[in-house]
């Protein structure tokens, strides 16, 4: 439907424009982050309010690619957004100090030390996620789910 702003829908979910009018696509395009920096930033900004553990296991996967083309020295970094608008996306978004720091990583002109240092970041942050199963009676039994819930989350 081209009557309506893209930012005003979202298709599969809520996680981008709950009460936020800048959205990520904003902040990549705006600035002019590369496609891989747009892919991780994008898990980082999204998994606490979707997929959790998975989106942060792609984040890493995009900075190891990042990581490995820089490198080998093809690749090196695209547009840079200024720290106070990454730091008022970070509010907006209620991102953590670990969030914040891999935001700011990959939304400025990295080196590959810095994208060492957010990939550290990102695992410490799939650390911090606890498998937590659903128990029924005594025990848990072969096929029972398993959450990964955020730290400082309730499992349902």
């Amino acid at each position: 439907m081209i009557g309506s702003s893209p930012n005003v829908r979202q298709v599969g979910g809520s996680h981008y424009s709950q009460g936020k009018d800048f959205q990520h696509w904003d902040l990549v395009e705006k600035f002019g982050l590369g496609y891989l920096e747009g892919c991780a930033t994008k898990y980082i900004c999204r998994h606490r309010s979707k997929n959790g553990h998975e989106d942060l296991l792609k984040a890493e996967h995009y900075i190891d690619k990042l990581i490995a083309l820089a490198q080998s020295e093809w690749r090196q970094p695209r547009g840079s957004a200024p720290q106070h608008y990454i730091s008022s996306f970070c509010d907006a978004y209620e991102l953590g100090p670990l969030e914040r720091q891999c935001m700011s990583i990959l939304c400025d002109k990295w080196t590959i030390v810095r994208l060492q240092r957010a990939r550290h970041l990102v695992a410490e942050l799939i650390h911090e996620y606890k498998p937590r199963a659903r128990l029924t009676g005594e025990g848990i039994s072969e096929g029972d789910a398993v959450d990964f819930t955020p730290p400082g989350i309730d499992a349902p």
